[in-house]
């Protein structure tokens, strides 16, 4: 009898067929387009209708609204919704959208249609979430995504209170540029992160436009990077940051994330 504990699963007992048996995984990737949809959580719609425009949702406890066709057709026990990196609540993420794997712990189906199912989702979440690329994989997919970092691409809206030219502007997005900032643990997520000083290599800062105190940018940066603070300098806490190199109170109130850099991948090493 093998010891399960530390062997791996093989073809040739019972025991070991069923512990391979037990899960079953697939990969995807997924747009967010509502700004208020973690897509680590599910709403319906009286939920959402709810928020009003709070998007202070991160503790509604359920499974995911990608997870959860997949756990009905499949009837398992269990679902895990493993996504590659973070977001913010309240950050849309567009362009190819971001990886993900769901595990599906003891299902009784195990020959999903993944594409009928996939379409199934994106149906009923039109104006919310879409899946795409959707494809069956082994285990070992959940740790190679949860080790794989890469840069990011983000389009900022941000409200800027004191009056600057667009040439101020202009310098303060070029000084940024290839820059390595110094991050302190924002004051948003010091309760729950090590307070910690972590550099970060800003690769390029554009600015769009810029009318009637609101400017968007297009920033692509290093992952870890937190762009709200970037923008704002978070008390001093991010240096240098958009605010101290205007010598202006700038303040992001749109955050898209727009492309994954995934052909420039790298291993995580924080």
């Amino acid at each position: 009898e093998h010891n399960l504990t530390h062997m791996p699963a093989c073809d040739a007992c019972p025991g070991c067929l069923a512990k391979k048996r037990d899960k079953k995984h697939f990969t995807g990737s997924f747009d967010k387009t509502n700004e208020k949809y973690k897509y680590t959580i599910t709403m319906d719609d009286t939920d959402i209708a709810s928020l009003g425009n709070s998007v202070g949702i991160g503790n509604h406890i359920g499974a995911t609204v990608i997870a959860h066709p997949f756990t009905v057709a499949s009837s398992c026990s269990e679902d895990l919704f493993h996504g590659m990196g973070r977001e913010d609540i309240d950050a849309a993420m567009l362009g190819n959208g971001r990886p993900f794997v769901l595990e599906l712990r003891m299902p009784k189906n195990r020959n999903l249609d993944l594409q009928k199912i996939g379409k199934k989702v994106n149906t009923k979440n039109k104006e919310r979430v879409q899946v795409s690329e959707l494809k069956f994989v082994p285990r070992s997919r959940v740790a190679e995504l949860k080790n794989t970092v890469c840069d990011k691409t983000y389009r900022v809206d941000v409200s800027i209170s004191d009056k600057i030219s667009i040439e101020s502007l202009k310098k303060g997005a070029q000084r940024l540029t290839s820059t390595v900032i110094e991050q302190r643990t924002p004051t948003r997520v010091s309760h729950r992160r090590a307070d910690l000083v972590r550099p970060r290599l800003v690769n390029s800062v554009e600015l769009v436009s810029f009318a009637d105190g609101m400017a968007e940018l297009v920033i692509r940066a290093q992952h870890g990077t937190y762009i709200r603070e970037l923008v704002s300098g978070d008390g001093g806490r991010t240096v240098p940051s958009l605010s101290s190199l205007v010598d202006a109170k700038c303040k992001v109130e749109v955050l898209d994330v727009l492309n994954l850099h995934l052909q420039e991948k790298e291993a995580k090493n924080d």
